[in-house]
């Protein structure tokens, strides 16, 4: 199940957008995350997507699939993702592999049944 919120606020506390997409696994989850992610980036230009993809481990907070991270760096993306999902293993980060978004293309990661789970932004 996907399950996303993105809330932005300014100094103000005024909410700037929201997202919350609930859908159930499926490839129409996968496009509505790929349109989600697009629609990210539009709004926070400044951030790239990191893809961090899941095995089959009973430990991993998904078994099977990837979740994106927007963030600015690979850094900043791994810090993003140890606060939703800490590390099992000292300084291991708690997933299979990271792409960014060039390597992700590159290994056609994009275009396989893979399912994306969740997007952090």
């Amino acid at each position: 199940m996907l399950i996303t919120t993105i809330d932005e606020t300014d100094s103000d506390g005024t909410i700037l957008y929201g997202i919350d997409l609930t859908y159930g696994d499926s490839e129409e989850t996968s496009m509505v995350a790929v349109h989600a992610n697009e629609f990210i980036k539009r709004i926070k230009p400044d951030k790239q997507a990191f893809f961090f993809t899941f095995g089959t481990a009973k430990q991993f907070p998904y078994q099977g699939g990837y979740l994106i991270v927007r963030a600015r760096n690979q850094a900043e993306a791994i810090q993003r993702f140890r606060r939703s999902y800490p590390d099992i293993n000292e300084n291991t980060v708690n997933c299979a592999f990271i792409y960014n978004e060039w390597k992700w293309i590159d290994k056609n990661n994009c275009c396989t049944d893979s399912i994306c789970r969740e997007i952090i932004a």
